[in-house]
């Protein structure tokens, strides 16, 4: 039963919205427990990130312009989605797996 909980853990993706103390502890945590797609959600711009977690995902969360969503989600590439749509995705897949 261990094995197949860790194998869970690692399919789910796990979004963490802020890069302070608190979450970069709680991100500690998570990689010890076995979750392994985690996305850091950060508000500043990319060069004002200090001591990156290896083996994350960064995406920049931005107020979204006018024909947008609110709050929009901006990867590396340019692209951007609405948050509540990046949300609702990782939301759906936690379930997905969960439920199995």
């Amino acid at each position: 039963m261990k094995l197949r909980k860790k194998s869970i853990r690692a399919a789910v993706k796990v979004p963490i919205f802020g890069f302070g103390a608190v979450s970069r502890g709680a991100i500690y945590a998570l990689k010890a427990h076995g979750f392994r797609d985690i996305t850091i959600c950060i508000q500043r711009p990319d060069h004002e990130v200090r001591e990156e977690v290896l083996d994350c995902h960064y995406v920049k969360i931005r107020a979204g312009n006018e024909g947008e969503a609110r709050m929009m989600v901006e990867e590396h590439d340019g692209t951007a989605r609405p948050l509540t749509e990046f949300r609702s995705k990782a939301y759906s897949e936690w379930r997905q797996v969960s439920c199995v």
